[in-house]
């Protein structure tokens, strides 16, 4: 997963990003530093020799690059220049790879930190404020297109950060030393398989738990994202309700593993409710001493409960939930 921290000059995409990935302990990847080490000169210098369609063509070559780099990684936020998005197949390449968020301040703030950091704008020759508003009103019609947008004058850097990691929907969680990143997406169950290979390369046999009724809306749209991203997929799918909670079937999960052959390098996928989860994630934990395993909740309630704690559990007939393990997941998709 990437993320795009785009805008208008003097905005701050680079310390924001700087803040946005330590918060989510991904590699900050600034293209035009990329640009400038690639041809070997500032970015002045550049527009100078080569003018500004030249240095257009580099940036997006450059930019297509880092893209095809960092795709298969777990993640990485990526600053870029203020016009990176006005060639057309750039914006589609970014947009395919992850949420694109927009910083945006008034032309007052922006004049005054353009003016504060003093040169290296070869767009904004001399800092002049003139030339500042006419190239926010040439691109405002494009900076008005991004849906995700962060407003800055008002916010430091870090607030900036946060509020750019809610529009993009994307969180760690730590539960003693266990990471777990959250996703929050619309439509994400369909980017699971994609999202799954960028963090398991290896692409490790999954085991797909849900129930019936979520089955018959979700099982198979999940299962292909997954088949087409490598992974080979075997489908479980059990009784819904909290009955189906129980020693019981804990067991037949665990058969049902054994018997496709699955094992440590393996990875378990909850797809459902609370239910679903609970017993999901009891059985990745108890089997050959833990696998890892993801949680795809499909009602908000089972959202809510999986992000509390890390806990799964099964129910005993003395009780409910009366053996309960803490164990977060790999990945928990919203």
């Amino acid at each position: 997963m990437l993320i795009f921290l785009y805008g208008p000059p003097g905005v701050g995409k680079s310390t924001v990003g700087r803040h946005l990935a330590a918060r989510l302990e991904w590699p900050l990847v600034d293209v035009d530093r990329a640009i400038e080490a690639r041809a070997g000169m500032p970015i002045p210098d550049l527009f100078q020799r080569q003018g500004e369609k030249g240095f257009r063509a580099l940036e997006a070559q450059t930019l297509q690059d880092l893209v095809e780099a960092y795709a298969g990684t777990p993640g990485a936020v990526l600053a870029l220049g203020g016009g990176a998005l006005l060639h057309a197949p750039s914006r589609r390449l970014v947009e395919a790879h992850g949420p694109v968020v927009l910083l945006q301040a008034s032309p007052e703030t922006l004049a005054q930190r353009v003016k504060a950091q003093r040169g290296g704008r070869p767009l904004l020759p001399g800092e002049d404020e003139g030339a500042l508003r006419r190239l926010l009103a040439a691109r405002a019609a494009h900076y008005a297109s991004f849906a995700r947008r962060v407003t800055v004058d008002t916010l430091n850097p870090a607030e900036v950060a946060w509020q750019a990691q809610i529009q993009a929907g994307i969180f760690r969680q730590k539960m003693r030393e266990q990471p777990s990143e959250v996703l929050v997406r619309v439509g994400g169950l369909t980017q699971v398989g994609r999202e799954l290979a960028a963090r398991f390369p290896e692409r490790p046999a999954v085991a797909l738990v849900t129930d019936e009724q979520v089955a018959a809306l979700y099982a198979d749209p999940v299962a292909d994202a997954l088949r087409r991203a490598g992974f080979a997929v075997h489908l479980l799918t059990l009784p819904p309700g909290e009955s189906t909670k129980s020693l019981a079937t804990l067991t037949q999960v665990w058969d049902f593993l054994l018997e496709r052959g699955l094992d440590r390098h393996s990875l378990v996928v909850a797809l459902g409710g609370g239910v679903v989860g609970d017993l999901t994630g009891f059985a990745a934990a108890t089997f050959m001493r833990g696998i890892p395993w993801v949680n795809l909740p499909t009602s908000l309630l089972a959202m809510v409960d999986a992000s509390v704690g890390g806990k799964t559990a099964i129910d005993l007939p003395q009780g409910k939930i009366t053996r309960a393990n803490q164990t977060a997941p790999s990945t928990l998709g919203g």
